[in-house]
């Protein structure tokens, strides 16, 4: 890894010195994220925790990302049924049918042949014969390639990259574009109000929570961290950190159990996320319950990434891995695409809130060799942050087995709050 991957190479220093210039998703700031800013040091500071190879892959699927968002609208005039965009890692078995569909390009059989040698010569890290694609996800019965190139959406892209070596690095010039139905999808607030008897707390990511509505209405959720924001006074100060649909705005307050523990100050709908000053700030503690984990810093969530969550309703949940990135979520076009992604794992209504994560419980997700090699880069990805759950299936699917999920990436909550996080170890 360390001759094909090697950290210094020039293309990353540069990317470091000129984050704003350079990111492929700096334009994209649409109606409604305006306000929200854009950290350019956040961001740059959660890609570079990530490992070599990592840090080729995030990149790479921004660069896709970018081209899937600028054609987002025209594409969504053309196909009424498109719900929305992602950037995954798909086999390109899934491409044989397209092998006959006319592309401007070249041929598509070149593609193709092209897609397996970059696979097989340098993706060692990767399932064999797969590449990073864009998805396109549709209610209902997907189009067919002929369709998707008829409405100017492939079947293959050239998208070269102005900073990233790409062969170099495990990746193609050439990117499919595939469809998919779409997961119907619903937020995770809601369910039993979680129970338990009031008394002397300490508060941690994970445990149930419920926000009580200036309508009367309480809803279920879960708290996903502990962090530092300043709040106007002389001092940082405490503050749970959830879900604007579970906490919902300000001055709303905060239970745990029945006992009040946080009113809420600031929200954003748009990313729906929202933060309560603590009542009590002396009972807290930075470890996620059931785990026993303190989190470690953000990472930018890349396709293949293992998660797990601590849930208010579910407990602690092992899922797959990150699926889909940059994912459009169904009810938030006019927030901004691109804030989501998409993980297979375990989740039901009173989840919401909860914090992905990397890696199943102390495991570090990346290969034990390189960790082995480097204990600080394994303990940066060991329960490292990646996202506030905010939906999955309608149905909660049976124990024991996944199904999709989405996320909000924390780092875009983090800067939205300018907050300081409580980490490890």
């Amino acid at each position: 890894m360390a001759a094909i991957y090697p950290s210094d190479v020039p293309w990353e220093q540069q990317v470091l010195r000129a984050w704003p210039e350079l990111d492929p998703l700096a334009p994209f700031r649409l109606p409604g994220e305006a306000a929200r800013g854009y950290d350019p040091e956040a961001l740059a500071a959660a890609w570079r925790v990530l490992a070599p190879r990592l840090r080729a892959q995030a990149w790479r699927e921004r660069e896709i990302a970018q081209y899937l968002f600028q054609n987002l609208r025209d594409w969504a005039a053309r196909m009424p049924a498109l719900e929305g965009l992602g950037v995954a890692r798909r086999p390109l078995a899934l491409l044989s049918p397209l092998e006959q569909i006319e592309w401007t390009g070249g041929s598509p059989t070149q593609a193709l042949r092209h897609l397996r040698e970059v696979s097989r010569r340098f993706a060692a890290d990767e399932p064999r014969d797969t590449a990073l694609m864009g998805v396109l996800f549709f209610q209902g019965e997907p189009p067919g390639g002929d369709q998707l190139a008829a409405a100017g959406a492939g079947p293959f892209i050239g998208l070269d990259s102005p900073v990233l070596p790409l062969e170099s690095l495990g990746h193609a010039s050439v990117v499919p574009l595939v469809a998919e139905t779409s997961q119907p999808f619903g937020l995770l607030g809601g369910g039993p109000a979680p129970a338990g008897a009031a008394a002397a707390i300490v508060l941690q990511s994970g445990l149930p929570i419920e926000g009580h509505h200036a309508s009367g209405y309480a809803n279920p959720g879960t708290l996903t961290a502990i962090a530092d924001a300043d709040l106007g006074g002389p001092r940082r100060e405490a503050v749970l950190v959830s879900a604007q649909h579970v906490i919902g705005d300000p001055n709303n307050p905060v239970t745990h159990t029945g006992q009040r523990i946080a009113e809420v100050v600031e929200s954003d709908s748009g990313l729906d996320a929202a933060i309560a000053r603590l009542d009590d700030p002396t009972l807290v503690d930075k470890h996620i319950s059931g785990l026993g984990l303190a989190p470690a810093a953000p990472v930018l969530p890349t396709t293949g990434l293992p998660v797990q969550f601590s849930g208010g309703a579910s407990g602690v949940q092992y899922g797959q891995h990150v699926d889909v990135v940059y994912r459009t979520a169904p009810w938030q076009y006019s927030v901004g695409a691109g804030s989501c992604f998409e993980a297979q794992a375990y989740a039901q209504p009173g989840d919401s809130g909860a914090l992905l994560l990397t890696g199943h419980g102390a495991q570090s997700p990346i290969d034990p060799v390189l960790a082995a090699q480097n204990p600080a880069l394994a303990s940066q990805y060991t329960a490292a942050m990646l996202g506030l759950l905010l939906a999955g299936p309608q149905l909660p699917p049976a124990p024991g087995t996944t199904a999709r999920i989405i996320a909000r990436p924390i780092v875009d909550v983090g800067s939205r709050f300018k907050l300081a996080w409580r980490l490890g170890p």
